[in-house]
């Protein structure tokens, strides 16, 4: 499978809805005119603070990242975002036990908010505890005013995987596509899932859609290759051994690809 944990997809904090954490930037517009040293009731500038802290946490300013959370919270301590916020501050700087506190503290403060049951959900998936994860998805997927349902089903479909449950990570992955079909990790995995069951022409089908979505990856390169092998497509074979040699030769696949012989 191509199960990687760097897909699961955090609800952004401050937006309604859930993007991949890491394209949550620092404002650039710093010297924009916001009362940052008001102690409380300022949520305006609480939003702004808390940006800051995940632009700085990006770029490795743990001290000034945490000094605007602080602030942040100083400003609007009961916003759900400013604490997810913190939760993932603490998880990024390796203090687990404050990070799940504090996504557990999110979820409290507003018990239905499918965002932040999706980030405690891909929080707990990555400490392993994975059907307790999944519990956390089917709750934000009910949110009926969560935007990016999508994402919460694709993280579903990668915790489900490292159960292992095919059966229910297929289920995941389907519903994901059903939401947004342009999302190239489920469709990769549901290429892979056909392929692992002998469905080769509904995995070619696949594999064909996320190569309309995205460049080829040493995954899908190596997915058809094999599917390639399948059909006795020996100029498709060498075709792909040579695109993982050349462009993929430290990863995972193209090691696969020579202990198979196939290359």
């Amino acid at each position: 499978m191509v199960v990687r944990f760097s897909h699961l997809k955090h609800g952004c904090c401050l937006l309604l809805l859930s993007i991949l954490l890491s394209s949550c930037t620092k404002p650039e517009a710093e010297n924009v005119q916001l009362p940052q040293n008001a102690d409380s009731n300022n949520p305006q500038a609480a939003v702004y603070n808390t940006q800051l802290g995940i632009g700085y946490l990006r770029e490795g300013d743990i001290p000034r990242a945490k000094a605007k959370l602080l602030l942040a919270q100083k400003q609007d301590p009961t916003s759900p975002d400013v604490v997810d916020a913190f939760a993932f501050f603490y998880e990024a700087t390796g203090n687990l036990q404050q990070a799940d506190r504090y996504y557990a503290k999110a979820i409290s403060l507003d018990p239905k908010r499918g965002s932040s049951l999706n980030n405690y959900g891909v929080f707990l998936c990555k400490q392993g505890q994975y059907k307790k994860s999944l519990t956390y998805f089917a709750q934000a997927t009910s949110d009926p005013s969560y935007l990016n349902v999508a994402a919460t089903y694709e993280n579903a479909g990668l915790c489900a995987e490292e159960i292992p449950d095919q059966q229910s990570a297929e289920k995941f992955f389907i519903l994901a596509l059903q939401n947004n079909p342009a999302l190239t990790t489920s469709t990769l995995e549901l290429a892979e899932i056909n392929f692992d069951k002998g469905k080769f022409s509904l995995a070619s089908k696949y594999l064909q859609r996320y190569n309309q979505l995205a460049k080829p990856s040493s995954e899908s390169i190596w997915l058809d290759l094999r599917l390639a092998e399948q059909e006795k497509d020996q100029q498709r074979v060498n075709a792909d051994a040579e695109l993982l040699k050349e462009n993929f030769p430290d990863s995972d696949e193209y090691k696969q690809a020579k202990l198979s012989g196939l290359i």
